[in-house]
């Protein structure tokens, strides 16, 4: 909290939000970019045949940042299996294709979701021995959970970041008698007005029980026994507690209501 003005007839303080609170915002949106963009794909497995024995099939593994696209012929295929992990002692298997040259996974990365796989299989062996069976194509989308995960934190970050109050600012005006007192975030701006005659005096607050780590946050006290937080956070160091205190009671001529 600083002083931005001071004369005979106005003060004027304010407090920032600490920059943690906007890095943690970032953090959460980081994560939640960096699950959006991950690893997980969708799989496009397309075939289509051009008479009982000749045909062509397309192999796609797409992300939001990348594409890899695989083309071979239709009577390169010998079948599709199920290749089970041999460093997993969950039986995590995956769907892959053997051709002539290679084994090529279908579904890159390695799952429990064996029924899914089971499925696709015998599609894909079924389509090869049935020469009258024009097409076929089997899709797989493991990128809905990234998307829904990536997308909570990166709201989480925008709204925690939108709502948080980011500054609080008080000015006092002896001109008009009024104290004003505003606090804004990102989305939002909040005023409310009080005249000088109705501010009863000081009060200070702690969150520390330890002397030497203890930060003060300042309130003014109203006659009507209600407090206005001159800032949301607990950041004052002793010295510039003292100090705002000296500036604001001699400017309003009250005292400080509490032993800190």
């Amino acid at each position: 909290m600083k002083i931005l003005e001071y004369t005979s007839t106005k003060l004027t303080i304010q407090q920032n939000a600490p920059a943690r609170h906007w890095i943690i915002g970032m953090i959460f949106i980081l994560v939640g970019l960096v699950a959006i963009a991950g690893p997980e794909q969708l799989t496009t497995f397309k075939c289509d045949r051009l008479n009982m024995n000749q045909g062509s099939c397309e192999l796609v593994h797409s992300s939001l940042i990348a594409s890899d696209v695989k083309t071979f012929s239709l009577e390169s295929i010998q079948e599709a299996k199920i290749e089970i992990n041999p460093n997993s002692q969950e039986q995590a298997s995956r769907l892959i294709l053997v051709i002539k040259t290679e084994q090529i996974p279908i579904i890159s990365e390695y799952s429990s979701n064996i029924e899914y796989q089971t499925n696709a299989m015998q599609k894909i062996n079924n389509f090869l021995r049935t020469s009258t069976q024009p097409s076929l194509e089997i899709v797989e989308d493991s990128r809905i959970f990234s998307y829904v995960f990536g997308s909570l934190f990166i709201i989480a970050g925008l709204v925690g970041s939108g709502l948080m109050t980011q500054q609080c600012t008080c000015n006092f005006d002896k001109t008009v008698g009024a104290v004003t007192l505003t606090k804004k975030g990102l989305l939002w701006k909040r005023s409310q007005k009080r005249t000088t005659s109705e501010i009863f005096g000081l009060h200070v607050e702690t969150n520390k029980k330890q002397s030497d780590k203890k930060k003060y946050r300042l309130s003014l006290v109203l006659t009507s026994g209600q407090k206005l937080n001159l800032g949301q956070q607990y950041e004052l160091s002793r010295s510039e507690t003292q100090n705002l205190i000296d500036c604001i009671t001699t400017f309003l001529n009250v005292g400080v209501t509490n032993m800190w």
